[in-house]
């Protein structure tokens, strides 16, 4: 097994340190208190990513790579009713990769509460440009409902610190 030290590593550590038998306590906005899960995937390799890559034609940034090489998908945040995040694994992003999506659009995380998609823009990756975005379900799938300007290892920290809240749609 290959050593991987990185953010996205750390602050996935983090998160195992949190977790009692896989669970972690979680509160809502009116402050009831329940259980979620986290699991993690068997990580996958170096080789495995860069067949994908070479199949699909996709550029993927090197932390979205350095999570799949700790755990190839992984349930975040999974609550007594399935509502959470799902990660995808290697083998269902090209599943979830329906024919309406731009070719460009790579689903990697499902927010299995709405429906909606966390994306990452592969013709954004080599130019350093705002590689991740989220997609209402509810609007057209010509341009992303937000396009964030944080990079996936920050968008995966700031999920762990809200413990799966979607920080994206809050206001100031």
């Amino acid at each position: 097994m290959i050593v991987i030290s990185s953010y996205v590593v750390e602050n996935l550590e983090a998160l195992k340190k949190q977790l009692n038998d896989g669970k972690i306590i979680q509160h809502d906005k009116e402050a009831h208190l329940f259980n979620t899960r986290c699991t993690f995937h068997e990580p996958t390799t170096q080789q495995q990513i860069d067949d994908f890559k070479k199949r699909t034609n996709w550029k993927l940034p090197k932390p979205y790579e350095e999570f799949l090489l700790y755990t190839n998908g992984a349930h975040l945040f999974r609550d007594e009713y399935g509502s959470g995040f799902h990660v995808l694994a290697l083998d269902e992003i090209e599943i979830c990769h329906h024919d309406y999506l731009l070719p460009n659009w790579i689903p990697i995380i499902s927010y299995v509460t709405t429906g909606d998609y966390i994306y990452i823009d592969s013709d954004q990756v080599e130019s350093g440009g705002n590689y991740l975005m989220w997609h209402n379900h509810e609007h057209y799938y010509d341009e992303p409902s937000l396009r964030f300007t944080i990079d996936f290892s920050t968008f995966l920290e700031r999920l762990i610190i809200t413990r799966g809240c979607s920080f994206w749609e809050w206001k100031n």
